[in-house]
């Protein structure tokens, strides 16, 4: 399935802005948080970000951060 930005269902302005701001930074080098309510489009967006990047070829994992555990997040914010 190709993640495209037509795709992405809304005409509101948030989600106008959302857009742009993943269009402005698909091809940087950025680290991108994308944060909201379950079944809001998180993943969908991630998708459309992986794939207009310059990664498009290179895997995408997505990471369900609400369903880590406590402790890989310290071992993970002692590590940086």
């Amino acid at each position: 399935m190709e993640y495209c930005f037509e795709n992405i269902i809304g005409k509101s302005k948030a989600i106008r802005d959302v857009l742009e701001m993943v269009k402005k930074v698909a091809n940087t080098q950025a680290t991108v948080l994308i944060t909201g309510d379950s079944g809001t489009g998180k993943e969908l967006i991630a998708l459309a970000l992986h794939a207009h990047s310059d990664r498009k070829d290179k895997l995408f994992l997505p990471v369900n951060c609400g369903r880590c555990r406590r402790h890989f997040w310290k071992a993970f914010s002692s590590a940086t």
